[in-house]
């Protein structure tokens, strides 16, 4: 990890969300269920990667044996620590998102694309999840602790 350098945007003005689950409006509307399962079952794997991420690595290997255990287990670690399993996420589970900083969001990324900023509301909605309990992270432990 000394050896990386990161640059983290929200510490320079640029408070963006980065990781999303994206389907369709119409595809949700009629497969609500399965946009609830999909969601609880990405939860289910992010919760076991994190309580067992010996068994992840070995996972990772069946599809690239030349993975250096090691380091990708360093990088998961860094990525859950640094970057997914935030301060919102552990208060409020997966998915919960503020209305307020995704309409700062697509403010600060509208223009590198020369569009006008959707709505909040055009883009998201919590009407598909399940309960925040069933979102949430379960045997995080940040390294050091």
């Amino acid at each position: 990890e000394a050896e990386l350098t990161t640059f983290f945007y929200g510490r320079y003005g640029v408070d963006l969300y980065g990781s999303s689950v994206v389907t369709t409006r119409s595809f949700a509307e009629k497969n609500p269920e399965t946009v609830r399962k999909f969601i609880l079952g990405l939860v289910h794997g992010l919760n076991t990667m994190i309580a067992d991420q010996n068994a992840s690595m070995a996972s990772l290997k069946t599809y690239d044996g030349l993975l250096n255990d090691e380091i990708e287990k360093e990088r998961m670690v860094i990525s859950l620590r640094d970057m997914l399993v935030t301060p919102n996420v552990l208060k409020n589970g997966f998915s919960a998102v503020d209305p307020q900083r995704l309409e700062r969001t697509l403010k600060q990324v509208a223009p590198v694309f020369n569009i006008t900023p959707p709505a909040a509301s055009d883009v998201y909605t919590d009407r598909y999840l399940p309960p925040a309990n069933e979102r949430a992270i379960r045997a995080w432990t940040p390294p050091g602790k």
